[in-house]
């Protein structure tokens, strides 16, 4: 059976839909649609039953589905032995500067462990670059902040967002509010730009860098506020929002993503080493 094929097979079964599996395997509904055909007609059977509004596995596809991801997994673990060290596999991992900050080393200290032969890429975004990349297939597994536009992950985490600053900052209410801040795209940015248009307070966003240390070494210097969650503010800095009279921000939902075409071992548990690390206990438990 063609490799490929069986690829297309998982995307669509786990994604629910050719569209879907097209946008994450980066082809169009049409391609999707004549390899899963070829594939069909090569094992002589219906993989799903096809409708205006669902596609559903058959019991054919359902009985194929734990061994085509054997299969690609095999060819992964072959790929890697015969490939040597020199060209060791690597996952893509997507995850914002904030989250890495504060949670990659453990997520890389236990996941070494497990596959300590499995080398990571790690790409630091915004949320909203990160879901582009992933539906592009240009990621494996992501941890991102939903945004309104995005696809929806698996919910491991719901985070306060609050005000941040130098516990000296001072702030001429008859000025602007100095913000420092990711640039556009920024879900953090755009919750705090929100909610001070609805109360009224002029704001400029004065510092701008997609590094969580630039924009954290600003707050610390005392020249801006920034908005982070709430268990992420930096040692040093203090929630400034209630001395401010700043407004409150909605929450954010944190999302755990992973492709469908990432189907080896190592993929799956990245992602529960991701959750494990970055999860809370009363979100997992709903």
């Amino acid at each position: 059976m063609d490799l490929h094929q069986l690829g297309t097979f998982v995307a669509v079964a786990e994604t629910h839909g050719f569209s879907s599996a097209g946008q994450v395997l980066g082809l169009t509904q049409s391609a999707v649609s004549a390899q899963i055909s070829s594939l069909e007609r090569h094992l002589g059977v219906r993989l799903f039953d096809r409708t205006t509004r669902s596609v559903v596995l058959t019991d054919a596809g359902t009985t194929l589905l734990p061994y085509a991801r054997q299969l690609l997994n095999l060819s992964d673990t072959v790929s890697s032995l015969v490939s040597g060290g020199g060209n060791r596999p690597a996952l893509r991992l997507g995850i914002t500067a904030e989250q890495a900050d504060r949670f990659l080393p453990e997520i890389l200290r236990r996941f070494t462990a497990l596959h300590p032969e499995v080398g990571v890429q790690i790409d630091c975004s915004v949320s909203s670059v990160l879901a582009d990349k992933l539906a592009a297939g240009l990621l494996d597994v992501a941890l991102t902040i939903r945004h309104r536009d995005s696809l929806p992950g698996e919910t491991i985490d719901i985070e306060d967002l609050v005000w941040i600053g130098h516990p000296q900052i001072k702030w001429d209410r008859d000025q602007p509010l100095p913000i420092a801040a990711n640039p556009e795209g920024c879900i953090h940015r755009a919750n705090a730009i929100d909610a001070l248009a609805r109360a009224g307070i002029d704001w400029t966003v004065r510092y701008v860098s997609d590094s969580a240390a630039a924009v954290n070494a600003t707050v610390a210097a005392g020249l801006a506020v920034a908005v982070k969650a709430r268990r992420s503010i930096p040692a040093g800095l203090v929630d400034v929002g209630e001395a401010f009279e700043l407004p409150a921000m909605a929450p954010v939902t944190v999302d755990l993503h992973r492709a469908p075409t990432a189907v080896a071992q190592a993929a799956d548990d990245l992602a529960r080493v991701v959750r494990e690390v970055c999860g809370r206990r009363s979100v997992l438990a709903t």
